[in-house]
């Protein structure tokens, strides 16, 4: 049996290019990063998820880190041209 981390190496591997789905992010940073893709800053990212925009700034991290991206631009082309 293949894990789930060896499986996304392999797709990745034979589409020559990696995957969102293979950061695995959560229901809440898929919400995140449709915002973030639609340009939304973090203060009304929070106001459209009632959440307290430390909240959001700290999701957005944890996106970047997942994506291994740099910023939030690079972040929001990445899943526009995803979807």
């Amino acid at each position: 049996m293949v894990s789930p981390a060896m499986s996304a190496k392999i797709v990745e591997r034979s589409l020559g290019a990696p995957s969102l789905a293979s950061h695995a992010l959560t229901r809440r940073e898929m919400e995140v990063m449709d915002l973030v893709a639609e340009g939304l800053s973090n203060k009304h990212i929070a106001i459209r998820l009632d959440r307290q925009e430390k909240t959001v700034k700290h999701r957005t991290t944890q996106i970047l880190q997942k994506l291994a991206l740099s910023n939030r631009t690079d972040a929001a082309i990445t899943w526009r041209q995803k979807l």
